[in-house]
């Protein structure tokens, strides 16, 4: 900045020497008064600028480091994974892995998380099932109904309808809740056999991991990298 303003002010004193005669000393003389000046002036005046400018850069600076959050998260995440990043490996490689091979372990993890999400999957259907058959199903209990046959009057003019209506009844009851005994059973054995197979899966996942428990971010990106 001195320099510019030592040009311009030897410029300026070129135009006054062809303008006006004056003498060299005085010309000289004023030329470094002026110049000190603005030594003064602007180096207080541009060092405050140029600290402005600092402010930029640490601006831009901050927005380097906010651009890299993504970046540090995923950083993070790796770091997190540790040895569990091997669930990068091909699939080729995940076939013919060794089981006590770190990508082996991987691979029988998801190898048993999958038969888990299936048996969840069955568990619920079975759930579904059995809550839409009871919701079609609007008549009263075999127990009630014998209850209400035992208390007809035998004597009563519509005894032998009120029997008949009952006992039509009784039939369709008797049917519904066979049939609810095999779907509550079959719901159980769904319940049991996926609590059995969480179970495996989640030894599975100790083993491969190291005995370590993920963060949720960290366990979404890696059933993510295993396609689950």
């Amino acid at each position: 900045m001195t320099n510019r303003i030592s040009t311009v002010l030897a410029g300026a004193v070129c135009a006054a020497l062809t303008v006006v005669p004056v003498s060299s000393a005085l010309l000289i003389g004023s030329a470094d008064a002026v110049l000190a000046g603005n030594g003064n002036g602007n180096g207080n005046g541009n060092g405050n600028s140029g600290n402005n400018g600092n402010s930029g850069n640490r601006g831009n600076s901050a927005n380097a480091h906010s651009g890299n959050n993504g970046n540090n998260g995923n950083g993070a995440i790796a770091s997190e994974l540790g040895g569990l990043n091997a669930a990068h490996a091909s699939e080729s490689a995940m076939a013919n892995a060794n089981p006590n091979s770190q990508v082996g372990r991987i691979s029988t993890y998801r190898d048993a998380q999958v038969v888990a999400n299936i048996a969840d999957e069955n568990a619920v259907t079975a759930a579904e099932a059995l809550a839409a058959f009871e919701a079609g199903y609007t008549g009263q209990s075999v127990a009630d109904i014998n209850s209400a046959i035992d208390g007809l009057d035998p004597l009563s003019p519509t005894f032998e309808d009120d029997l008949a209506a009952l006992e039509a009844e009784l039939t369709t009851a008797g049917a519904y809740e066979a049939e609810h005994v095999i779907l509550s059973g079959v719901l159980s054995e769904a319940e049991a056999t996926a609590a059995i197979a969480e179970g495996e899966a989640a030894g599975a996942f100790m083993v491969a991991s190291g005995g370590r428990e993920l963060s949720e971010d960290a366990m979404a990106a890696f059933l993510e990298l295993l396609g689950l």
